[in-house]
């Protein structure tokens, strides 16, 4: 089942306890585990469990973990959305929800009241790029907030980038954006509510027109510029053969870590980092303070991760090597500043409750590890 509709599921059942909460009381004692009365009709709101689909349970469906625990998933099923079975689980659902959710006597005011309530101006705190400042504004009802570029704290701005004007329904959002150092180019994620796939996108700040690149399959990523500022560092699957218009559940696998190069057709984008043999595997991309390093994270899973470190000082023609730092898939490692070669991580080795670690990348061996700053035992 997509994201989209298990948020809309949620949002379903929000509304059901409002509409339930608006109803009179009555004299009938409460009802336990939602079961109707035993005698007389069903209690005011309440839909008899027979109205309900039949959710069937796969009990064949079963997972092996560490220790050899097996847990079944008997409704694994429900996570294909192209099954059959799920489509019509999920269309029988909307056949008695949306009629339920249509006969509330206050539905309209409820939305009235909450139109009323978030309609009011909302600002974010401006950031400084370049000689421009940037603001996200929303007058109010907005389906999504605009980002707006001024030429000082006190000038009232124009809007740089309204993803508004890219759909009628508001389902384009804008994710994450960075300006090059000297705010002169900025690249940014385009994507739908419906899916968590993203497009790259990039501007030229000075003149407001956007450049012709443009880098698809992208997902789960930072956008990283080089030092001097003609490309940018990405995550995504340029060579996966996938579906991005958010129909698909399907696990992807193989991210690799990209370089492009400005005015560049992206089939002939760099791989910096790339995992074969390990296909789950996830990379989480960051720049150095000194602007002279790339520092790789690479994940199996949300928790642990290895990491490498490149030397990017002179300028991306060909793929840098990779220097390994963390080696072993034990621990959690977040790059968090450096001093020239020193690295500071925010992990938990040896520390349930993270401690600041030093490695000098010129020798990366554990053995010359240093705590900077140890855990907190009485902080849990």
């Amino acid at each position: 089942m997509s994201a989209m509709t298990l948020k809309s599921f949620l949002v379903l059942e929000v509304l059901v306890v409002l509409i339930n909460a608006s109803e009179p009381a009555s004299n009938t004692p409460p009802v336990a585990n939602g079961s109707p009365p035993a005698n007389g009709p069903p209690a005011a709101g309440f839909i008899p469990a027979d109205k309900y689909p039949n959710a069937k349970r796969d009990e064949s469906v079963e997972d092996t973990y560490p220790g050899n625990l097996k847990v079944k998933d008997p409704y694994r099923w429900l996570e294909d959305s192209k099954n059959p079975d799920t489509r019509k689980f999920i269309e029988d659902q909307m056949a008695i929800t949306k009629p339920y959710l249509e006969s509330c006597p206050i539905r309209a005011e409820l939305q009235a009241r909450y139109k009323e309530l978030y309609d009011y101006p909302k600002y974010s705190g401006p950031i400084e790029r370049g000689k421009y400042f940037f603001t996200f504004r929303n007058t109010g009802l907005q389906n999504q907030a605009v980002l707006y570029k001024s030429d000082s704290m006190k000038d009232e701005g124009k809007p740089f980038i309204d993803v508004n004007e890219l759909s009628k329904d508001g389902t384009v959002t804008m994710g994450t954006y960075t300006f090059t150092d000297d705010g002169k180019l900025v690249a940014y994620l385009l994507g739908s509510t419906a899916t968590e796939w993203k497009t790259v996108h990039f501007k030229d700040v000075e003149k407001g027109t956007d450049l012709p690149d443009k880098l698809e399959k992208v997902k789960y990523t930072e956008l990283l510029w080089s030092m001097d500022s003609k490309g940018i560092f990405y995550a995504g699957y340029r060579d996966e053969n996938v579906k991005t218009d958010g129909s698909s559940t399907d696990p992807v696998k193989n991210q690799k870590l990209y370089y492009h190069l400005l005015g560049t057709e992206q089939k002939n984008d760099l791989v910096i980092a790339e995992f074969p043999d390990n296909p789950d595997y996830t990379l989480v991309a960051s720049i150095s303070d000194c602007r002279k390093y790339i520092n790789i994270a690479v994940f199996d899973g949300f928790i642990k991760n290895l990491v490498y470190v490149a030397d990017i000082s002179t300028g991306i023609t060909a793929k840098p090597q990779l220097k390994p730092i963390v080696t072993k898939m034990e621990n959690n490692y977040n790059y968090v500043a450096n001093d020239g070669t020193r690295f500071m991580y925010h992990t938990n080795k040896d520390a349930d409750n993270y401690k600041l670690l030093v490695i000098d990348i010129a020798n990366p061996d554990p053995g010359s590890w240093k705590d900077l700053v140890a855990e907190d035992e009485k902080n849990n």
